[in-house]
């Protein structure tokens, strides 16, 4: 089948679910809103400049506002455990509704808080709206896989693209809100540009309060639009070589028990509950067929103990930490970076928003590729593409303030972030399929608490990388060799599941 065919299976399947188009929608909606913690980079300019210039806290460069930020991006991650065990015990709808509440208070209070300079926003804008964030994201992610547990792959690549894309729209809305003249930064210190205009600066608060209010009403119309339960989908097929010698309801229960591992006969309608945990329902007799590798038949998931001493955790979380290095330099300083030979800030507001276009493209795309190859085949040639982008990526400079520069560095942001968004696509599915979705909520949580954490160290490197040698050269080549280290880990190693399976 190919990859038309099978998104063309996948849609339909979806069109004769109604419930499940109001569900993915919904959940698609609210990452939507979660994923304009992406347009860090085209608020880096302003926000920076705003605390130099317009607070008490005049000692700030890009090398210390990017902590906001990357408070704010860590966080997510750090706090992600959080929302994994919340989810084994509270409904999942509500876990998320609170963390789409507190993202939307965060950047409120920012813009209130932003006159009391750089401290605030550390707590407020960073670890606020991390927290936020952090224990619904990965619950989202798992409502989105219960629906379609035999797709993970391209429904979780449909869901996060709502995570990437978040900040297409609000690039525009925040520039034109902040710089409706499009004038460019005044001030050059240590080759980092500044705005000091007061036609721009003094726009910022009230941009906070404008897209606070927009990312609470969102928030609110997606999880209204998340359904409450799921139905298990696809009818059982049971095969048993005992079958055959009788049809009574007592041998029916014995050969039950003597299923391959690739079924399981279930005599009362399962239901995954996107309040909570699965559970049996027995008023009404059918059969269905679950997907054991998700929903944790016959001893197919691990416990957190297990995945942690399991070496697939170990190695895809190095993956993943090594990846979130491009990361950061690419969604808090690309149009930091395009300041130094573009001289256009609607322009730089534009690469924004369209990478944030090629950032939910390429988590559609490599979900896609993923359920039609595997977790080593996706990876390498991400790790492989995203390596040759970085360590090319300065070569834009040498272009000048010319046409030419601006396309090659739309194209190569573009391409970054497709990448980049990629990632966060391969590791949760390869997580669900090798230890299974019935603790997935606090096993994917976990490694991205620990990726979160490592985010706050690779900040500094970048910060120490910028500071002590030539400049953005040196910044990619580092990101570029982390990127071809993690195309040789996934050569060298296989991500199994517990049956030994590939992933």
């Amino acid at each position: 089948m190919t990859c038309i065919d099978a998104i063309s299976s996948f849609l339909s399947k979806i069109w004769q679910n109604k419930r499940g188009i109001l569900a993915i929608s919904g959940v698609t909606l609210v990452l939507a809103v979660f994923g304009t913690c992406y347009s860090s980079g085209n608020m880096s300019p302003y926000v920076t400049s705003y605390l130099k210039y317009k607070t008490s806290s005049s000692w700030v460069t890009y090398t210390t506002s990017v902590w906001i930020f990357t408070s704010s991006n860590s966080s997510i991650g750090l706090f992600a455990i959080l929302g994994g065990l919340l989810g084994k015990f509270v409904k999942l709808r509500r876990v998320i509704l609170v963390g789409a509440l507190l993202q939307s208070a965060s950047i409120l209070l920012t813009s209130w808080l932003i006159e009391y300079g750089y401290v605030p926003l550390i707590f407020v804008y960073g670890l606020m709206q991390g927290f936020g964030v952090g224990i619904a994201y990965p619950l989202c992610i798992k409502y989105a896989q219960l629906w379609y547990p035999n797709n993970s792959g391209l429904i979780t690549g449909v869901a996060v693209a709502g995570f990437g894309s978040g900040s297409f729209v609000i690039n525009f809305v925040q520039t034109v809100i902040i710089n409706p003249n499009n004038l460019s930064p005044d001030v050059t210190i240590d080759d980092k540009d500044y705005f000091t205009q007061d036609a721009v600066l003094d726009n910022l608060p009230k941009c906070f309060r404008i897209l606070g209010t927009i990312y609470g009403v969102l928030s609110l119309l997606g999880v209204a639009l998340m359904t409450r339960k799921e139905p298990l989908e696809e009818q059982i097929t049971v095969s048993s070589s005992r079958e055959s010698e009788g049809n009574s309801e007592q041998h029916r229960r014995e050969n039950r028990t003597q299923l391959p591992l690739d079924s399981v006969l279930v005599t009362a309608p399962l239901e995954a509950t996107l309040d909570g945990p699965l559970y049996d329902k027995t008023n009404t007799v059918t059969s269905k067929l679950v997907s054991e590798e998700y929903l944790g038949y016959s001893g197919q998931n691990f416990t957190l103990r297990e995945a942690i001493l399991n070496v697939s955790f170990w190695a895809s979380l190095l993956v993943l930490c090594c990846h979130e290095y491009v990361l950061i330099i690419i969604s808090n300083y690309y149009k930091t970076y395009g300041q130094t030979f573009i001289q256009d800030d609607s322009f730089l507001s534009l690469v924004g928003s369209m990478s944030s276009v090629a950032n939910a493209l390429g988590r559609l795309a490599w979900g896609i590729l993923m359920d039609h190859s595997s977790y080593k085949t996706s990876m390498m040639l991400l790790s492989a593409s995203q390596g040759l982008l970085a360590v090319t990526m300065p070569l834009g400079a040498l272009l000048g303030n010319s046409t030419l520069a601006k396309l090659f560095f739309l194209l190569w942001v573009c391409l970054l972030f497709a990448n980049t968004g990629g990632i966060y696509v391969l590791t949760p599915s390869a997580v669900g399929k090798a230890f299974g979705m019935k603790n997935f909520g606090v096993i994917y949580g976990t490694v991205f608490c620990i990726s979160g954490v490592t985010g706050f160290g690779l900040t500094e490197v970048v910060s120490i990388v910028l500071d002590n040698t030539s400049g953005w050269t040196y910044v990619f080549l580092v990101g570029g060799f982390g990127s071809f280290i993690c195309q040789l880990l996934t050569t060298l190693w296989k991500m199994k599941n517990r049956r030994r399976k590939i992933i």
